[in-house]
């Protein structure tokens, strides 16, 4: 093969080397941001579990704290029965 024709195809060969070293870096971006966004979107279901577990809570202590006042109010009226 000709010098010419050789020096041609080692250029053509550094080009698709150099384009398939890219495609790797893309990849490895592509990968890795990929990895974060599973990563976050655990963190959002565990944080909306959370915040569900909190919101029952909150929910059950609103519910205690009606039944006391109410208690206490049903308390008062029989102290002021016997008065």
């Amino acid at each position: 093969m000709p010098e010419k024709e050789l020096s041609t195809l080692r250029n053509v060969l550094e080009e698709i080397s150099k384009e398939l070293r890219g495609i790797e870096k893309l990849k490895d971006t592509y990968e890795k941001t990929a990895y974060k966004e599973i990563r976050l979107r655990n963190k959002i279901t565990s944080l909306i579990k959370k915040e569900a577990k909190l919101s029952e809570q909150r929910e059950k202590l609103r519910k205690e704290i009606a039944s006391a006042r109410l208690g206490r109010v049903k308390n008062i009226k029989e102290e002021l029965k016997s008065i």
